[in-house]
């Protein structure tokens, strides 16, 4: 047989070869470890007359003993490849004093099974954070984290900073669980890294290997750059986010003078008078809290108030500082009242509330004012009802609570 036919043949074997392996192969590749055999051989004549067949070797052969154990072998290497990327494609929710949970996934994309270890870093330069969400995005990036936590989706009660084995094309989920600090307003935004870094099987740290040994499964770092690596380092990394979803509550205290004992009350011209903050007039003092359109309604609780009582009285009638009896002082004693028998006003604008009708709800003295503090149970004063529950303040929504002292 001429070489060429005995090329040809050896092109079957090694498409034959071939197909015997891809029954194992992966989308990450043939996996580390294999090996790969390969022979030649040559059927020749001398004088007209067939020769012994003559198989290869690494070595130089001139038989066709043993050919199995002359084959030329060598081991596929490790390609350390891997990938991280956010399950979430915007920033995940959270409220001040409370955490936000964001899923990370970290991808074997190599051709053996590798160990990973985890890190985050939450001190991410303010302003614009790129490369969010495997790339997509960016966000404006206004503070940082108290501290992050990662979990193993499969195990949400103890952290980890590391996994044992994760086998080719295969992943593993993992939760990262930041706190919010208190204060934060709604609408702020914290950028999170989360960086994988390939290990061997139980931890141990990979080196690169600088020479390619045809029998030693050498090491090759293949890997991409992420924001937070580099190309070729044995790591990925990905960014997330935790958005703050809060009520946007906005507490104003306001103060007028309604009435003073020398002028009177306000009037127009020709005898314009505006009263003075004299001894003996009334101050109007007006406590306005708002949601001024957060993204979720808060639960107020209790409002507390001391009056500074060496220098004002609480006024226990809520007067308007209108005369009752033409040709008296507008701040005199019988001076017309909101409400009888009433020391507070609330009012309510936003959604409807039955217990409110108007919008107005008188409250007395008794369980609201103890000298020298005023306190406010929330509550009492806006009742479960309809579509909210008990001192809630939906998004939009406003109370104000309006009450009286007189300056000593």
């Amino acid at each position: 047989m001429r070489f060429r036919d005995s090329l040809f043949r050896l092109g079957a074997c090694a498409l034959l070869g071939f197909a015997a392996l891809s029954g194992t192969a992966h989308a990450a590749g043939t996996l580390a470890g294999t090996d790969i055999n390969n022979s030649a051989t040559l059927d020749y004549s001398v004088g007209g007359v067939t020769q012994g067949q003559i198989c290869s070797s690494p070595s130089g052969n001139s038989d066709s003993l043993n050919c199995l154990n002359k084959r030329t072998t060598f081991k596929v290497d490790n390609k350390i490849n891997l990938k991280v990327t956010t399950q979430e494609t915007t920033a995940v929710p959270a409220v001040p004093g409370g955490t936000g949970t964001m899923t990370f996934i970290v991808s074997n994309d190599g051709n053996s099974p590798q160990g990973f270890a985890f890190a985050t870093t939450t001190n991410l330069a303010s302003g614009s954070v790129n490369s969010m969400f495997g790339g997509t995005g960016s966000i404006t990036d206004n503070f940082d984290p108290s501290s992050c936590t990662i979990f193993n989706s499969t195990n949400l009660a103890v952290g980890i900073t590391s996994v044992n084995s994760v086998d080719p094309d295969r992943s593993v989920t993992l939760k990262v669980v930041c706190a919010v600090p208190l204060g934060r307003l709604n609408a702020d935004l914290a950028a999170v890294a989360l960086r994988a870094t390939a290990t061997a099987v139980g931890g141990a740290a990979l080196n690169q290997s600088a020479d390619n040994l045809p029998g030693v499964i050498d090491i090759v770092f293949a890997d991409v750059a992420g924001p937070n690596d580099g190309a070729r380092d044995a790591a990925h990394s990905a960014r997330h986010a935790v958005r703050v979803d809060t009520a946007a509550i906005r507490v104003t205290k306001s103060m007028a003078t309604i009435c003073d004992p020398a002028g009177g009350a306000p009037s127009p011209a020709p005898t314009a008078y505006t009263p003075k903050s004299i001894p003996g007039a009334y101050i109007q003092y007006t406590v306005t809290i708002a949601n001024i359109g957060g993204a979720a309604s808060a639960v107020l609780t209790t409002l507390a108030d001391r009056l500074d009582t060496s220098n004002v009285t609480f006024d226990s009638r809520l007067i308007t500082g209108a005369n009752a009896v033409s040709g008296e002082p507008a701040c005199s004693a019988t001076g017309t009242v909101m409400s009888a028998g009433n020391s507070f006003r609330v009012t309510w604008t936003g959604g409807a509330r039955t217990s409110f009708p108007g919008g107005v709800k008188y409250l007395l003295e008794s369980g609201n004012y103890s000298a020298p503090d005023i306190s406010v149970n929330w509550a009492n004063v806006l009742p479960a009802e309809d579509t909210y529950q008990a001192a809630e303040l939906a998004p939009g929504d406003t109370v104000t609570l309006t009450y009286n002292v007189i300056i000593n």
